[in-house]
Protein backbone atom coordinates (compact mmCIF):
# COMPACT_ATOMS: atom_id res chain seq x y z
CA UNK A 1 0.00 0.00 0.00
CA UNK A 2 1.59 3.56 -1.47
CA UNK A 3 1.20 6.45 1.17
CA UNK A 4 0.02 9.96 -0.68
CA UNK A 5 1.81 12.91 0.40
CA UNK A 6 -0.94 14.60 2.32
CA UNK A 7 -1.19 10.63 4.40
CA UNK A 8 2.66 10.70 5.47
CA UNK A 9 1.89 14.25 6.82
CA UNK A 10 -1.36 13.61 8.49
CA UNK A 11 0.03 10.20 10.48
CA UNK A 12 3.34 12.45 10.92
CA UNK A 13 1.42 14.82 12.89
CA UNK A 14 -0.81 12.31 14.61
CA UNK A 15 2.56 10.37 15.80
CA UNK A 16 4.09 13.84 16.65
CA UNK A 17 1.18 14.56 18.96
CA UNK A 18 1.78 11.09 20.62
CA UNK A 19 5.45 10.96 20.98
CA UNK A 20 5.05 14.97 22.67
CA UNK A 21 2.04 13.77 25.22
CA UNK A 22 4.36 11.00 26.31
CA UNK A 23 7.55 12.94 26.80
CA UNK A 24 5.44 16.16 28.53
CA UNK A 25 3.81 12.32 31.01
CA UNK A 26 7.73 11.89 31.30
CA UNK A 27 8.42 15.00 32.86
CA UNK A 28 5.17 14.42 35.19
CA UNK A 29 6.21 13.35 38.59
CA UNK A 30 4.46 11.27 40.55
CA UNK A 31 0.48 9.83 39.42
CA UNK A 32 -1.32 12.50 37.26
CA UNK A 33 -4.14 14.20 39.28
CA UNK A 34 -7.62 14.26 37.37
CA UNK A 35 -10.81 16.12 38.46
CA UNK A 36 -14.12 14.57 37.39
CA UNK A 37 -17.54 16.00 38.84
CA UNK A 38 -15.69 17.68 41.72
CA UNK A 39 -13.61 14.98 42.76
CA UNK A 40 -10.10 14.90 42.72
CA UNK A 41 -8.48 11.20 41.86
CA UNK A 42 -4.84 10.33 40.71
CA UNK A 43 -4.12 8.18 37.78
CA UNK A 44 -1.18 6.36 37.22
CA UNK A 45 1.05 7.49 34.26
CA UNK A 46 0.93 3.82 32.51
CA UNK A 47 -3.09 4.61 32.06
CA UNK A 48 -2.27 8.21 30.98
CA UNK A 49 -0.05 7.47 28.62
CA UNK A 50 -2.55 4.35 26.86
CA UNK A 51 -5.39 6.59 26.84
CA UNK A 52 -3.21 8.91 24.71
CA UNK A 53 -2.38 6.49 22.17
CA UNK A 54 -5.50 4.96 22.13
CA UNK A 55 -7.41 8.06 21.74
CA UNK A 56 -5.17 10.35 19.10
CA UNK A 57 -4.86 6.75 17.19
CA UNK A 58 -8.89 6.32 17.10
CA UNK A 59 -9.35 9.99 16.12
CA UNK A 60 -6.48 9.92 13.18
CA UNK A 61 -7.78 6.45 12.42
CA UNK A 62 -11.79 8.40 11.97
CA UNK A 63 -10.37 11.62 10.31
CA UNK A 64 -8.04 9.21 8.01
CA UNK A 65 -10.88 7.41 6.58
CA UNK A 66 -13.45 9.98 6.79
CA UNK A 67 -10.71 11.91 4.13
CA UNK A 68 -10.29 8.82 2.44
CA UNK A 69 -13.78 8.50 1.59
CA UNK A 70 -14.98 11.71 0.20
CA UNK A 71 -11.26 12.08 -1.82
CA UNK A 72 -12.13 8.80 -3.04
CA UNK A 73 -9.04 6.66 -1.85
CA UNK A 74 -10.69 3.38 -1.49
CA UNK A 75 -11.53 2.53 -5.10
CA UNK A 76 -7.77 1.71 -6.07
Amino acid sequence: MKFKTWEKVFWGIIIGLIIISLLSLLMHKGDVQVTVNNRVTYVSKGKVALYCVLFYGVIGLIFWAIIKLFTGGFKE
